[in-house]
């Protein structure tokens, strides 16, 4: 901005003349505004156009205030809650072969769920349980997590048998299984479902 870098200005009254100047002491800067309301700023002696619209220094002013406590705002936030800014795009997904390629190189367990577009409880199950941030968090840090569509991938459907949906699947790293849960599963659940597998059972090469 031409005003310079301090927050704190007079306001420049409506019926001031050229004559009339408001002085800025710390940086040296003078603002002025002519006879036909427009608004100048004094740098070096010479004078630079700010706006036709005297309303124009106070609007830029209340933003520039306003940006200031909204950029405060947002770094306290995400100092308070990483994890939600962390995870904030949502669970990471994989296709079947890629997850299971990337559990056993990163060491980490598999989750598996099979969905369709129609089915109703697979939109809740996205809608809330998929869509909570420590369920987002946790799958991220703890699991590879593998959607899979019934009707587009109809042979790996068959493989697992999931003919119920939405039907969820936990594997070890190397792609034994350790258990399944068939229909909706609500955050709170699907949480201590997560925290068991990976706390109370032990890693399988």
């Amino acid at each position: 901005m031409l005003i310079g870098n301090d927050p704190f200005f007079e306001p420049v009254p409506h019926n001031t003349k050229t004559r009339n100047v408001q002085h800025i002491a710390r940086h040296k800067k003078k603002l002025l505004l002519n006879k036909a309301g427009n608004l100048r700023c004094r740098v070096n002696g010479k004078d630079r156009l700010l706006n036709n619209n005297k309303t124009f220094f106070y609007e830029i002013l209340h933003m520039k205030r306003k940006l200031i406590s909204f950029a405060i705002s947002a770094v306290i936030l995400m100092v308070l809650l990483p994890d939600t800014f962390a995870f904030s795009e949502g669970i990471i997904w994989y296709s079947h072969d890629e997850g299971i390629a990337n559990g056993l190189s990163k060491g980490k367990k598999i989750y598996i769920n099979f969905h369709a577009v129609w089915c109703a409880p697979c939109k809740y199950m996205k809608k809330t349980t998929f869509s909570n941030p420590a369920v987002i968090a946790y799958l991220n840090e703890h699991f590879i997590s593998i959607k899979i569509d019934v009707d587009k991938e109809t042979k790996i459907s068959r493989k697992y048998g999931a003919s119920q949906i939405p039907d969820n699947w936990f594997l070890f790293k190397n792609g034994e299984i350790i258990g399944r849960r068939k229909g909706y599963i609500d955050p709170d659940m699907f949480m201590k479902i997560l925290k068991s597998i990976q706390e109370d059972i032990g890693a399988k090469k």
